[in-house]
């Protein structure tokens, strides 16, 4: 528990390693903070405010805020502590992937005061990234004769973190054959290695799994995994072996052509093309090579021509199983032909008697015949038989022969000639047999035998003799005379030991008179008259330079006719360094001589080899015969392409075209073929950006321009440039090219504007800042060197400020006389020729609310027919500001006041931007003629400023009321004439809409007891009631106005007769409370004319003064209707129109006045003599749409006396 109190968390600790910098910083004079990556939105970084010196109140007030560098805001300012918080996560990984210290530099802008201030924030490291291999999987491939301590390369591992939490160290997991080496790039980079400790057998295992793991030093450490598969590729290590030494196949001689006879089989343990056998015929006769074909993909050997027993018993030959390497082994093959009984035994006569003498004794031999079978075994023994009944038997001689002798005495004269048949039968199944006919004459006695000279004879011959040459006389003599007495010689023919004659001969010397076989044999001896010679005079073998030393390579043997120590008795070889011969004896004693590899080969230093083999006999003297060897020697892929520089460093300007040529890399492999095929890639360290920018050609090397070139972006590429070659496995070699860009004039400087203030108020100051400015240049040196200026004309000026500009003011500004200026800074750089900026800068000048609204007219009348609608449009009133902005935006507002007792906000409603007044409710001229609204306008400006304007709304009226009535009661004693009610109507209309008639409808009960006054309205008795009239009679009375068109109401009255006795008499004025006595009308109607008459004449001398002075600006006014002036002649006509009763009294008298310029202005006055009070309406104007211009005293109050609208009393 106590350890986990105090213990601190790396983020605790970094935040206070933050702390303690920015206060040494601040020590310093410098605001520099320090945070750790990956840190939550709001983490705290610095107290700003605190280390500034900034009272915390005033921060909003000062419109403090934070401008971070590029588009994303990655700081904050917190309004209510000062601090600066974070706003984004940062990652450092992405914000400086290549930088070893990552500064994020930000300025706070201080706008109230125009001030800023630079701000550091380095940020940190922390272990969040584990490092991590491009390829999760690599396959190498490797030769199995590679040799222990070659290195390859291995897939780098990439970690983004930096210091400890970087890539640190690599392990390797796996199998013994194999060591790991870490190597020190140019850039101080690991690079890792795989180091072959142990010679590989493809044979013993084909492939290797390892496993090399990156890890970094961070807390806790994170570590990154690659699987590497090694493939071994197979090197021609290993000879064809054949499953036996010697094949040996017995086969029928009548075996059909084409038949299987034996299968060859032979194994290579190498794969690929070094392990795919072929067969070949080593050794073998022209007579076997007639018989026999070789399958030289599966090695079947088959039958080709037919086989003959008795020709050739035995065919031995050789075959080879030769690899794609041209290693091979050799096996003997015996093939042993079987009889089979196809031939018929032979009957040859050697020698026969055609005459006999009759003297001859029992067993004289009268011929000699020789039994042959070439068929062997049981086929070939022949069996012979002589015909019965003849005197004469077959007798077996020595080996095949037989005699036919004589079984008896001859008598010529009984038989003179016998015809001696004799048959051969062999033992074969079916047997076959042959005849023979042998013809003898007996003739006279000859009793004396030929005899030779020896017994025997025997003869030396050397070979070679000449033909005709003389090997040996025989000589026999016959002690008979004459013709009994010649002697013929003839030499038969044999066979010794089941071979043809060639180093003995058996010859048989016959005598034929007496008949005597003798038996010769001839040595034939061998000189040393044949060299020996090889099938092949000149022989090519190929052996790949990797052979093994002491790899044999068998050779062909030499042929020598001759025999014993005139054949081949020794081989010898040429000198050289790489191979020595060794000869084997097989057990027929034959020499076998092989090529052993004593060196290793090297293509690369010796590519052929011409030896000579030399057969030698132990003749005397000796014979020689050579052949001749060429060894060519096979290229494996043995050596990497190799660069001439492993550093190799250009410079190119940055403004270089896409497609320019930056080098031509070399590379070269003193291997041949496609072993010493060079192609170039990138190598595995090269990024994708630099990929992106530079293209090589894999055939010539060429490295070029393939993207923009930026010196700002980066000041110079590393490419790290692969050569491999075609082998398998391929090899390859690495080099670095430093491409270093220099800078080119090519960046035009650029404006930042750190602050501006905009609007500016006119009445800013002289030289207030109205605006911060940073400039900056993306190239360096004097191309970088950035200058500010302002164009002329206006009032502002550049200050410089450090490597900040601001803009200040030069005189005091005036709105009203321009209210924006135009104000171009021009940035400068150093460079030749210099590039300019142009940042155009649309400065407002911003108004003070100087200006009060006022309106358009002095006052607004509105005209509004009565029972509208509520929300319709009344009038628009309009008012204007010079002021901008907020001060020139206008509220329109109704004053309070009240109307009848109620707020005049009920009544009307105006639009508070655009000064519509609506109607709130509907209107109803009998309630209201006029109502006078105030209207007020005030700006948004502060303080506001106000502007009052009066609106009169004028209510029309409309024909809306119909007449009401009042029901009277009648006694039954009333006389005729007698006044039962009067029907009082009252029509809230004015003038002639106003006067009334009555009419007493038939529908009433008794339309005959009564009769209605036209006029007046009373209702009389027509005559006296009587019993039978009903008690209540119902009357149905029509009162009409004289509108167009007239409106009409009926009304039931009911009168019910009393019994009650009259005892005065009622008038229908009773029935009305409080009505006064109706004046006299005449009177009236005079003082009416006199008043009409006074009125227009004031109105027209006022309006014609009022129109005289105002005739300059009349028509500005929005809301009046304008014409010349109709008070001019507004009274000029009047038209009074009388209207008579039947009985000659007055109806009503209408006074028009109508101007003859303006049919739809008119004015009526009506006098009504019949009514209870006259109606009189003032200079009551016809509807209009639109509203009319007011003048003061032009229109007066309408005053009467009417009553409450539908009041109707009877």
């Amino acid at each position: 528990m106590g350890s986990a109190g105090t213990g601190w968390g790396r983020r605790e600790r970094a935040l206070l390693w933050t702390v303690l910098v920015s206060a040494w910083d601040a020590a310093w004079g410098q605001l520099r903070y320090s945070v750790p990556e990956e840190l939550p939105k709001g983490s705290f970084v610095g107290d700003v405010a605190n280390d500034l010196g900034l009272v915390l109140p005033a921060l909003r007030d000062l419109g403090v805020r934070v401008v971070s560098e590029g588009r994303t805001q990655y700081f904050a300012l917190h309004g209510k502590t000062g601090h600066l918080v974070t706003a984004e996560r940062i990652d450092r990984e992405q914000l400086c992937e290549s930088v070893q210290q990552c500064v994020l530099r930000c300025e706070v802008i201080v706008e109230g005061e125009m001030k800023f201030y630079e701000i550091e924030v380095e940020i940190t490291d922390v272990n969040d990234n584990a490092p991590s291999f491009r390829q999760a999987e690599k396959e190498l491939r490797m030769s199995e004769t590679t040799i222990p301590g070659s290195r390859h390369l291995l897939p780098e591992a990439h970690d983004p973190d930096s210091g400890p939490n970087s890539l640190q160290r690599y392990e390797l997991s796996g199998d013994e054959h194999f060591s790991l080496a870490v190597q020190a790039g140019p850039g101080g980079d690991q690079r890792p290695e795989l180091v072959l400790a142990k010679a590989l057998d493809r044979e013993e295992a084909a492939f290797y799994e390892l496993v090399l793991k990156a890890s970094d030093s961070g807390e806790p450490a994170r570590t990154g995994t690659a699987r590497i598969r090694v493939m071994v590729l197979d090197a021609n290590d290993n000879a064809p072996v054949f499953s036996q030494a010697e094949y040996t196949v017995r086969v029928a001689e009548n075996v059909p052509v084409g038949s299987l006879l034996v299968t060859l089989i032979a194994a290579d343990s190498d794969e690929g093309l070094n392990g795919h056998v072929k067969y070949i015929f080593h050794k073998i006769s022209d007579r076997a090579s007639e018989l026999f074909q070789l399958d030289s993909e599966k090695g079947e050997i088959s039958l080709k021509d037919d086989l003959d027993f008795e020709k050739i018993s035995i065919h031995e030959m050789q075959v080879q199983a030769v690899d794609g390497g041209d290693l091979f082994d050799t096996a003997k093959v015996v093939i042993t032909v079987t009889d089979v009984n196809d031939n018929a035994p032979e009957i040859s006569v050697r020698s026969a008697l055609t005459e006999i003498s009759e003297d001859a004794p029992p067993g004289t031999v009268v011929a000699l015949l020789h039994v042959q079978d070439k068929d062997s075994g049981a086929n070939g023994q022949a069996r012979c038989s002589l015909d019965e009944g003849v005197p004469f038997r077959l007798r077996s001689s020595q080996g095949s022969y037989y005699s036919v002798v004589t079984a008896g005495e001859l008598d010529r004269e009984k038989v003179s000639e016998y015809s001696l048949t004799v048959r051969a039968v062999d033992g074969g199944s079916p047997a076959l047999e042959s005849r023979a006919v042998v013809a003898l004459q007996v003739l006279d006695v000859n009793d004396n035998a030929p005899v030779f000279a020896e017994e025997r004879y025997s003869a030396r011959l050397a070979e070679n003799n000449a033909a005709g040459a003389l090997v040996l006389t025989v000589r026999a003599t016959d002690a008979d005379w004459g013709q009994n007495a010649r002697v013929r010689y003839r030499l038969s023919e044999g066979r010794v030991r089941s071979a043809p004659l060639s180093s003995y001969v058996s010859v048989q010397v016959v005598t034929e008179n007496p008949l005597q076989l003798f038996r010769l044999e001839v040595e034939i001896l061998d000189v040393n008259d044949n060299s020996p010679s090889f099938p092949t005079s000149h022989r090519t073998l190929r052996i790949a330079e990797s052979a093994t030393v002491a790899t044999r390579f068998p050779l062909e043997s030499a042929q020598d006719p001759d025999v014993g120590t005139n054949a081949v008795g020794s081989y010898r070889l040429s000198p050289n360094s790489y191979f020595s011969l060794d000869v084997k004896q097989q057990q027929d004693g034959k020499l076998f001589p092989e090529l052993v590899l004593e060196r290793a080969l090297d293509r690369e230093e010796e590519p052929e080899l011409q030896l000579v083999l030399t057969a030698m006999d132990g003749g005397s003297p000796a014979r020689l015969g050579t052949a001749q060897i060429t060894i060519l020697v096979l290229d494996v892929n043995d050596n990497a392409p190799t660069f001439d520089r492993a550093m190799y460093k250009v410079q190119v300007p940055e403004n270089t075209p896409v497609g320019a040529l930056l080098l031509r890399l070399n590379a070269s492999d003193p291997d041949e073929g496609p072993n010493g095929e060079i192609q170039y890639s990138f190598g595995v360290h090269t990024s994708d950006s630099v990929r992106r920018l530079f293209a090589l050609d894999p055939r010539s090397g060429e490295v070029r321009v393939s993207g923009p070139l930026d010196f700002e972006e980066s000041s110079f590429y590393e490419i790290y440039v692969r050569a491999h070659d075609g082998g398998v496995p391929e090899m390859e070699g690495h080099c670095v090219l430093r491409v270093e860009v220099k800078d080119a004039n090519d960046n035009p400087p650029e404006v930042l504007v750190t602050s501006l203030l905009n609007p500016v108020p006119e009445d800013t100051p002289p030289e207030t800042v109205v605006g911060l400015f940073n400039v900056r240049d993306r190239d360096s040196g004097a191309n970088g060197d950035v200058s500010l200026g302002i164009s002329s004309d206006v009032p502002f000026a550049i200050r410089s400020l450090q490597n900040h500009f601001s803009l200040v003011t030069l005189e005091t500004l005036d709105r009203e006389s321009t209210s924006r200026y135009v104000v171009e800074l021009i940035a400068q750089d150093g460079g030749s020729p210099a590039l300019t900026t142009t940042l155009t800068l649309l400065l407002n000048i911003s108004d003070v609310n100087d200006n009060p609204p006022h309106f358009l007219q002095p006052s607004y009348d509105a005209f509004l027919l009565e029972n509208n609608p509520p929300g319709s449009l009344l009038c628009t009133v309009s008012a204007s500001d010079p002021d901008d902005g907020d001060n020139s935006r206008l509220v329109y507002s109704i004053q309070s006041g009240q109307v009848q007792g109620a707020p005049t906000s009920s009544f009307v409603h105006i639009n508070p931007d655009n000064g519509n007044l609506y109607a709130q409710r509907t209107f109803d001229f009998e309630l209201m003629q006029v109502l006078p609204v105030s209207v007020a306008v005030r700006d948004s400006g502060s303080p506001p400023l106000r502007a009052n304007v009066t609106v009169y709304i004028f209510v029309l009226d409309q024909n809306d009321h119909a007449p009401t009535i009042l029901h009277p009661r009648v006694p039954l004693s009333a006389p005729p004439g007698y006044l039962v009610t009067k029907v009082t109507a009252v029509d809230a209309d004015a003038g002639h809409n106003a006067w009334l008639s009555y009419h007493l409808l038939p529908q009433s009960t008794d339309p005959s007891l009564f009769h209605v006054s036209l006029y007046t309205g009373e209702v009389r008795t027509a005559r006296a009631f009587k019993d039978t009239d009903m008690a209540a009679q119902q009357l149905i009375v029509q009162v009409k106005d004289n509108g167009d068109p007239p409106l009409s109401t009926t009304v039931p009255i009911t009168v019910v007769l009393e019994e009650a006795a009259l005892e005065e008499s009622y008038s229908p004025r009773d029935f009305l409370a409080g009505v006064k006595e109706k004046p006299d009308l005449t009177l009236y109607l005079i003082i009416a004319l006199a008043a009409v008459s006074t009125v227009a004449l004031a109105t027209v001398t006022l309006l014609a003064t009022r129109c005289l002075r105002r005739r300059g600006h009349a028509a500005a006014s929005p809301c009046c209707w304008h014409h010349e002036s109709p008070s001019r002649d507004f009274f000029k006509h009047s038209s009074p129109k009388l209207q008579l009763n039947s009985d000659g009294t007055l109806k009503y008298m209408e006074v028009t006045l109508q101007p003859t310029d303006s049919p739809s202005q008119c004015y009526s006055t009506c006098f009504s003599p019949g009514s209870e009070g006259s109606d009189f309406t003032f200079l009551r104007p016809c509807p209009r749409p639109a509203t009319l211009p007011r003048e003061p005293g032009a229109f007066l109050p309408a005053t009467g006396t009417l009553r409450e609208r539908g009041q109707v009393r009877v």
